[in-house]
């Protein structure tokens, strides 16, 4: 890989590995963690302003990372708005003034330029990667797209000028010449409880600079009504801290610079329909049968036959697929990283995209992707990337 990196002019390698069916791409929440690495060629990355570097290296990353979530408020307070332009904030009398760059091209190539980054998660992070290879092809083809006009847009006109960037791009039509993809192979509905070692086997083979994981939804439940979770996934979530433990190891074995924990995406339990609509209804006013009939199920699965009877009852309440299982899933992140990030040998952070959420953002039906703010998701993350220089 070290030596592709180097031989490929044109401006990035990409290697994805999703669940494939046939030569479309699924769309289906329920699959092992993808994993990806990106690379841009090399050219001189720029310093992003709001870095302050005449103070301690750890106290400067902290706080910057602080100024990104200032940042995140910012935009929730209007995303259409404020989610792509540039803007002047103030984080605290001390701090002063800082401006924040919008999504263009100086942004994408000073946070992005050169780096190996490797995503592993559920849906959300693939769909983070998704819309992350368009934006690079967009840069690619400078003749025909300038990303730089972003930055002085509306979020939603910025979305029709990549038109559809949440789909598939590579699967429809010729693919540009150098560009390499790879399916890494992993597997859907996998009850293998093993940390994913292909997913880590990847990571050290990929050598990542930037690693961004989580894989928060693909653990949540409305068991027996109507979204059934294997022993495999009721076990992960109970353990939540043992995967994050394991990640954070690999991530420091493979020498990567930062490790950035996804949050999950928070659900509109108002944008349900049909069974879920129901179940979340049942399990928010936890009903006593519903959480029995989940017990039950889940006590004779492999994996889960031989936990506490406490850790069950636990996931049946706490593990559901809305906000009380989200919100468990966030604070346990937050604990993790809080308690690890002064000890470890990478910078260790939360990559929190939940600020910026709103219902009006994701579809009825679905309640918990937001495609239409991938733009401002990956600005945040480029944000949170230059941190780290």
């Amino acid at each position: 890989m070290r030596g592709q990196k180097t031989a490929v002019s044109v401006g990035f390698i990409l290697l994805i590995g999703c669940a494939i069916l046939g030569n479309r791409l699924t769309t289906i929440e329920n699959f092992t963690p993808i994993a990806s690495t990106i690379a841009i060629a090399n050219e001189t990355r720029a310093h992003n302003a709001f870095v302050d570097n005449s103070k301690d290296d750890r106290k400067s990353v902290h706080s910057c990372f602080d100024a990104v979530n200032l940042l995140s408020r910012h935009i929730h307070e209007d995303q259409e708005t404020h989610g792509l332009r540039k803007c002047s904030l103030s984080l605290d009398d001390n701090f002063g003034s800082i401006d924040f760059p919008g999504l263009d091209d100086n942004l994408i190539q000073a946070s992005f330029g050169g780096r190996r980054i490797f995503f592993m998660g559920d849906s959300t992070t693939k769909n983070l990667h998704n819309w992350l290879y368009r934006l690079l092809l967009r840069m690619h083809h400078k003749s025909s797209y300038n990303i730089s006009l972003l930055s002085d847009m509306n979020l939603s006109d910025a979305i029709s000028m990549l038109a559809s960037g949440h789909r598939c791009q590579y699967c429809d039509g010729p693919q540009p010449n150098r560009t390499e993809l790879n399916d890494l192979d992993f597997r859907r509905n996998n009850d293998d409880c093993s940390n994913n070692p292909d997913t880590y086997e990847s990571m050290r083979d990929h050598e990542p600079e930037i690693i961004v994981a989580n894989i928060g939804l693909w653990l949540l439940h409305f068991e027996a009504r109507g979204r059934d979770r294997k022993g495999c996934a009721a076990k992960k979530f109970i353990q939540y801290e043992h995967w994050l433990e394991d990640t954070l190891k690999r991530a420091e074995e493979v020498g990567a610079q930062a490790l950035f924990f996804k949050t999950t995406n928070t659900v509109c339990s108002e944008k349900f329909t049909g069974e879920f609509a129901k179940a979340d209804k049942l399990y928010a006013m936890m009903d006593n049968d519903t959480l029995l009939d989940c017990f039950n199920r889940l006590k004779s699965m492999q994996h889960v036959d031989e936990l506490p009877d406490e850790d069950i009852h636990n996931y049946c309440a706490n593990g559901t697929l809305n906000n009380r299982g989200i919100a468990h899933l966030n604070q346990r992140l937050y604990e993790f990283v809080e308690s690890h990030r002064n000890t470890s040998s990478l910078a260790l952070h939360v990559f929190d995209d939940n600020t910026i959420k709103s219902c009006e953002y994701t579809a009825l039906g679905d309640a918990r992707h937001y495609h239409p703010l991938n733009l401002v998701r990956i600005r945040l993350l480029a944000h949170l990337i230059s941190c780290i220089e």
